[in-house]
């Protein structure tokens, strides 16, 4: 199964966009490239990343309101 992780993963990325522009799902992506490692040990880079995802949230508050009244 993990020499098929790629595919499914790329699979499944198409899948969510084709969803999205369908209006049937929502998707919210950082702005920029995430470079905390997946076992990071910095709390310093850990805060600033979901500091960064909290804001994110924030922009997006309207865009979500309106997907999930559309959605309910």
């Amino acid at each position: 199964k993990l020499m098929t992780v790629p595919e499914r993963y790329n699979a499944m990325q198409e899948e969510m966009e084709a969803l999205a522009n369908e209006g049937k799902l929502l998707i919210i992506r950082p702005p920029k490239k995430v470079i905390v490692q997946r076992l990071e040990k910095s709390v310093a880079k850990l805060e600033s990343l979901y500091n960064e995802g909290y804001e994110e949230g924030l922009r997006n508050i309207e865009n979500i309101k309106k997907f999930l009244s559309q959605n309910a």
